[in-house]
């Protein structure tokens, strides 16, 4: 029996059960395989077995960027697009759902970019434009780089927000696979971004960062320091380190 007609075996049966009792009885080697038979590998439940004895779990795979899966030879350029692309469906379904138009609060910021790095895997700065009433006007990831570190210009910060028209500005980056406590470099790189953009009338009303499992609002932590001459504008947060 070829490996083609094996995997349109498999895959058949996976539709079936997936009829049947849905994906909840699934694994997760079966749930990967069930979505690989859709990419035209012929080799699915080889490539499966493999993604996850090197990754771990399907959500390590998912965070995957599409040039690092296909640096494996097995694996075709549909199978890394397809799994690209869950995550970022998946970010996109949790954003429009929530639907957070407003970010006047610590909590609101905090959970549009819970969402937004949904399956980032790689460090990165997003930065959000707002207007005068907090409503968002526009967001982009600014920069990349590895899991461990990342690099954003002052001037990259202040060109976004002048292109949106906007004076009020939320940064974040990420610890994809840590802890959202700021490092020293954080609160320096922070220091220096807020003061650099407040001497053009841009303000940094906060910078988030969002860990593996929680995230950390540094307007909170550090009102009294970093953010002592900063003006909230009325910027729902708590001053945690009093």
């Amino acid at each position: 029996m070829s490996k083609e007609y094996e995997s349109k075996l498999l895959k058949k049966e996976l539709i079936q059960k997936y009829v049947d009792y849905g994906l909840e009885s699934f694994s997760e080697l079966e749930i990967l395989k069930l979505m690989l038979s859709f990419s035209g590998n012929k080799n699915v439940s080889e490539i499966a077995v493999k993604l996850l004895g090197c990754y771990g779990s399907i959500s390590n795979i998912f965070g995957m960027d599409t040039k690092n899966i296909l640096k494996d030879k097995n694996i075709n350029r549909q199978s890394a697009v397809l799994l690209r692309m869950i995550t970022v469906i998946s970010r996109l379904y949790k954003i429009d759902r929530e639907n957070i138009q407003n970010i006047g609060s610590t909590e609101l910021a905090e959970a549009f970019l819970k969402n937004y790095y949904i399956g980032v895997s790689e460090e990165k700065i997003a930065v959000i434009a707002l207007d005068n009433d907090f409503s968002i006007i526009a967001y982009n990831f600014l920069a990349s780089g590895t899991n461990m570190s990342v690099n954003v210009s002052c001037h990259d910060i202040s060109k976004f927000a002048l292109s949106h028209d906007a004076v009020i500005i939320i940064i974040s980056h990420n610890h994809p696979f840590g802890s959202s406590e700021p490092s020293e470099n954080d609160i320096s790189v922070t220091r220096q971004i807020i003061k650099a953009l407040g001497n053009i009338n841009i303000t940094i009303i906060d910078h988030i960062i969002i860990g593996q499992y929680e995230s950390f609002a540094m307007r909170e932590n550090f009102s009294d320091t970093l953010f002592d001459k900063v003006e909230d504008y009325g910027y729902k947060y708590k001053n945690i380190r009093k």
